[in-house]
């Protein structure tokens, strides 16, 4: 679909696997809607509002979402905000509060400020971050055990120093 759905509402309404590429949702309300494995690249969502939306594997990339409202959106998969101002509308804590992980390094949000939003470590691992980028921003990855805890490769352990032997005794095989 092509078209202009502006003003529109779809309140409570579940959206599977539909393309929305290019249209224009602008000032539409999508409350309490379900979004799942969508396609909305390129939407205009201006002044639109996802309160309660959940959203699962939806693609918003290069989207317009000024002055849309993203109060207690849930995000329980993967969602692509790549090339949008959405951190200019919803904070990376609320972004946790709804659950978003992956995706987060794409929507260019530092490891550091997942961090200071609450982040743990697994989660700066599952969203994309390095070994290196975590240590950076200040996650406890002291030891090999934790770099292992944290779910980080072993080829990532040997890429900030340490040796084969201490690999395997951490646990990691080769």
């Amino acid at each position: 679909i092509r078209d202009s759905l502006s003003s529109v509402s779809l309140r409570g309404a579940a959206l599977s696997g539909c393309k929305l590429v290019r249209s224009n949702l602008s000032a539409s309300d999508l409350s309490d809607v379900s979004l799942a494995k969508c396609n909305l690249k390129q939407v205009e969502l201006v002044g639109t509002k996802f309160h309660r939306t959940t959203m699962a594997d939806t693609d918003f990339s290069k989207a317009r979402v000024e002055n849309s409202d993203w109060r207690g959106a849930r995000f329980k998969v993967a969602c692509n905000f790549s090339d949008t101002a959405i951190r200019h509308r919803i904070s990376l804590a609320e972004l946790k509060a709804g659950g978003l992980v992956q995706g987060m390094n794409t929507m260019g949000y530092s490891c550091s400020e997942a961090k200071a939003a609450g982040y743990s470590v697994q989660e700066a691992k599952a969203a994309g971050y390095s070994c290196s980028e975590a240590k950076a921003a200040g996650y406890s990855l002291h030891s090999l055990k934790e770099i292992k805890a944290a779910g980080f490769w072993c080829s990532e352990a040997k890429a900030e120093g340490y040796k084969p032997f201490e690999c395997r005794k951490a646990g990691y095989s080769y």
